[in-house]
């Protein structure tokens, strides 16, 4: 590693190694949050093949996946930074990811893709999301003129779901699900391999005052109880990540039955990406634009959350109709970018924390939405329908409005 490091630093400048780890950095999130925002063509196929299983156990295990890596984000997140081994966590990320897609390609039951994808998937995902989100605040920190785009584009943008929604789509419909996650396993591999060549340590770094006094992965109970609005961002992140993931594991299997019967994955899957074009334009604005609202991100939030709120109304009123699922979701996807865009620097400002302390702390409440999601939207889909699936989304988002007018309240 020490020679190969030695190499890039020969070849680049400082501010140049920044651009080029900058971008290896964005494709990694590109890749395995898309992966994450378009998992719903999967939950459809595994339906086929696993006909006995509930939606309830075939929406917990796609969705368990990214909870377990945002669950474990404070923690890894503190074991890497701990000597900065970016370059290692890298290497454990690619491994862990490849047996992943690779022994998942071969269960012959939902309970098993538990251990081979939730656990391996999840633990590899953390990986990445820490490790990437680290070096990029290292590079970039907040007294860079570039902090708040270049922390936008390593919190998982929507962008993956453009390509590899449709791209999953056409594989699980032409060849199966099984062959696709061989594809994935390889692809994944060779791209975060990158990762362990370009993720060399800043040589002239050095650790801020708000890092010292925080080197585990949660900060002080005390700290919590004085920034009181930490714990409204925290009920906010569960809405926010409830209501994202309950559209995305099941609106694919909704118009995939409304458009042509049960086997038309591609025609289900073009909810992920009209979801993906409104929240990528959303994304894109809000990064380019961050670094000039800096200071006022969190009453961004709270546009956003109304915008959403609007949305899902509207979504309810036409959810018979699915060519109008599919027009709105392009709105619906830009409400939902307003709330996961800028997240580093938002919850910098919301906690008073460094981002490289308040993005795990945030990512962890949105595991605990990630679970409840699958179960709660599961069970109101096989009870209820679809429109008790809406409704409760609804539900959520006031409290996730409620949350955000108090914490725009506290801090301003």
């Amino acid at each position: 590693m020490l020679a190969i490091n030695n190499i890039l630093l020969r070849i680049f400048t400082i501010k140049q190694l920044s651009i080029f780890i900058l971008v290896v950095a964005t494709i990694n999130i590109i890749f395995i949050g898309g992966k994450r925002r378009t998992f719903g063509i999967f939950i459809s196929a595994f339906r086929s093949t696993f006909n006995g299983t509930s939606m309830v156990e075939l929406n917990w295990v796609g969705d368990s996946y990214s909870a377990v890596a945002f669950f474990l984000m404070p923690f890894i997140t503190s074991f890497v930074h701990r000597n900065r081994s970016y370059q290692k966590g890298m290497l454990a990320a690619s491994i862990l990811v490849f047996c992943s897609c690779m022994l998942t390609s071969f269960v012959t039951n939902a309970a098993e893709l538990f251990i081979t994808h939730t656990v391996l998937h999840g633990i590899g995902s953390a990986f990445i999301l820490s490790t990437s989100a680290l070096i990029i605040g290292e590079y970039f920190d907040k007294n860079h003129r570039y902090h708040v785009l270049a922390t936008s584009l390593t919190t998982g943008g929507p962008y993956g779901s453009l390509i590899f929604g449709p791209l999953y789509g056409f594989m699980v419909q032409h060849y199966d699900w099984r062959f696709t996650f061989r594809v994935i396993a390889i692809l994944f591999f060779v791209e975060i391999s990158a990762g362990i060549l370009a993720y060399v340590p800043k040589p002239d770094y050095q650790k801020s005052e708000e890092i010292e006094n925080y080197e585990g992965a949660f900060p002080s109970l005390k700290y919590l109880i004085q920034n009181k609005q930490i714990f409204l961002w925290g009920i906010d992140r569960i809405c926010t990540s409830s209501i994202l993931y309950g559209l995305l594991m099941n609106l694919t299997d909704l118009l995939r039955s409304m458009l042509n019967g049960t086997e038309n994955l591609e025609g289900g899957a073009k909810i992920n990406l009209m979801m993906g074009v409104g929240e990528s334009i959303i994304f894109t604005i809000s990064a380019v634009i961050g670094d000039k609202i800096r200071g006022k991100l969190p009453f961004f939030h709270l546009i956003g959350a109304a915008f959403t709120l609007l949305m899902l109304i509207l979504m309810k009123t036409v959810s018979y109709y699915p060519y109008a699922i599919i027009a709105f979701s392009i709105f619906l996807g830009a409400g939902a970018g307003v709330g996961n865009c800028m997240l580093y620097a938002s919850s910098e400002e919301i906690t008073f924390l460094h981002g490289s302390i308040s993005l795990p702390l945030s990512n962890m409440m949105m595991a605990f939405g990630m679970i409840i999601a699958p179960i709660f939207s599961g069970l109101l889909i096989d009870m209820y329908g679809f429109l008790g699936l809406f409704s409760s989304l609804i539900i959520l988002a006031c409290i996730r409005m409620l949350c955000l007018i108090g914490i725009n309240i506290i801090l301003y």
